[in-house]
């Protein structure tokens, strides 16, 4: 496989334009033209990723069993989806804040960059009904790694104790 600093490699930035079926198309075709197995696929991938999306790539299903279409599933699931219904369910969102509690947070671009993704999942639900404030706020917060939540509570405790 050719190296990631390649101009003409497939990237995924993570970023909430960039698709991820269009990254995983032109990777699997780039992997099957080298004949990788789905072995090589899934510890070949993280190469064209940045390195803040490994840990929570490398905890996904199908990674550790080195299984390519469940780890493809999975990553589709958390990354918009592949139909309006699954982009703007309460499951979606769910399993959303369930994987990115699963890394830490550690500047201030990865808060955004996950602020970002849940309106993209959120905002549908609430504009139509489907989930309240409550429901928004309780799922934003366990969207954090529990360390990042127990060192925020601290401080928001401390900002406003009420």
């Amino acid at each position: 496989m050719p190296p990631p600093q390649s101009h003409w490699v497939p990237y995924f930035s993570g970023q909430v334009d960039d698709p991820i079926e269009d990254f995983l198309r032109e990777y699997e075709e780039l992997a099957d033209s080298y004949g990788l197995t789905s072995q090589q696929k899934i510890e070949t991938v993280i190469w064209y990723i940045p390195v803040t999306l490994r840990d929570l790539w490398k905890s996904l299903d199908g990674y550790a069993a080195h299984d390519w279409i469940d780890f493809r599933l999975a990553l589709e699931d958390i990354y918009n989806g592949t139909s309006a219904h699954s982009r703007h369910s309460k499951q979606k969102l769910y399993n959303f804040t369930r994987y990115s509690s699963k890394t830490r947070m550690n500047e201030k671009e990865d808060v955004l960059q996950f602020y970002r993704q849940f309106l993209i999942f959120s905002k549908p639900l609430k504009d139509a009904w489907r989930l309240t404030n409550e429901e928004c706020n309780k799922m934003f917060w366990l969207g954090f790694h529990p360390q990042d939540r127990a060192e925020m509570f601290a401080r928001l405790i401390a900002k406003h104790p009420d």
